[in-house]
């Protein structure tokens, strides 16, 4: 998977999304799709402000997000939707 997420990354660099992680990140959603047999993959983003005493508290409410951050995000997320469901191939599996 990395070198076809490296290629897909590539054009987004402008944007900011620079990384292709291998560390395994634990108790995420990605992880029942992995358990169910499909590929599943946890993107990660900047967490300047993850770990602040709101966050998923009932404080965390919609003026603390970021548009430019929600922007970037779907379209990284779009891209990637959309070149996966071009290829001409299965992703790979574990």
């Amino acid at each position: 998977m990395r070198p076809i997420f490296d290629g897909w990354l590539e054009p987004l660099k402008n944007l900011g999304a620079r990384r292709n992680v291998i560390e395994p990140v634990g108790s995420t959603d990605h992880l029942s799709f992995i358990d169910a047999g499909v590929p599943g993959f946890n993107p990660i983003q900047d967490y300047g402000n993850y770990d602040i005493r709101t966050h998923h508290t009932n404080m965390d409410t919609v003026d603390r997000v970021n548009i430019d951050d929600v922007r970037q995000a779907a379209i990284v997320m779009a891209t990637f939707a959309y070149q996966t469901a071009m290829l001409d191939r299965k992703l790979p599996r574990k």
